[in-house]
């Protein structure tokens, strides 16, 4: 998605500040956290079903998987979810509605039957950004933000885009940014 961006960690609390006051505060938080930390699409995140994410005793699982028709690449694929995540999932359990397992996880605001809308999933992060400062944004920012935070405690580009979906590393790498305090610490510690 052109446009998108990472986000700087102080937007990145900005955002997280200003869902904690918004209007479904435990789900924009659910939503924004699996984006953020499991590098997730958007519609991807919208799309999940209850019995993808909770346990046969409605506990939040540590890991799931997404079936093709869920994803961009059409390929399934393994969902980890940062601890974050599951306090924010779990969080959201409190205020939701229906838990069968065939029922979406992130439920619509008129019909707890339908799953929220890429688009309306995409509209509700957009809004809390401009609520909370942050221009030239969007959800896809943060799966930008979940790359370079990977990159950054060590992480393989191979573990990145593995985590991305991403059908080849280039389109990884066009994720990824140095900034000049990196580059400089990286020359500096060259050792012959």
């Amino acid at each position: 998605m052109r446009g998108a961006r990472e986000l700087l960690k102080s937007e990145v609390v900005a955002l997280l500040a200003t869902a904690k006051e918004s209007r479904y505060p435990e789900r924009n938080l659910a939503m924004i956290s699996i984006c953020l930390y499991s590098g997730t699409r958007i519609g991807e995140s919208c799309s999940l079903l209850n019995e993808q994410v909770l346990d046969a005793s409605g506990k939040v699982k540590e890991r799931f998987q997404l079936v093709k028709s869920q994803t961009k690449n059409n390929k399934k694929r393994p969902v980890y979810l940062h601890k974050a995540t599951i306090k924010a999932f779990t969080s959201y359990l409190s205020v939701k509605k229906s838990f069968e397992a065939s029922r979406p996880f992130f439920e619509g605001q008129r019909d707890i039957l339908t799953p929220i809308r890429s688009n309306s999933g995409q509209q509700i992060i957009k809004k809390l950004m401009i609520k909370a400062g942050i221009e030239d944004a969007s959800s896809h920012s943060l799966r930008k933000c979940c790359a370079n935070s990977l990159r950054r405690n060590g992480a393989d580009m191979e573990v990145i885009r593995s985590v991305l979906d991403h059908s080849n590393l280039s389109i990884t790498s066009a994720y990824i940014r140095s900034n000049p305090m990196e580059v400089g610490q990286a020359i500096n510690n060259i050792k012959y």
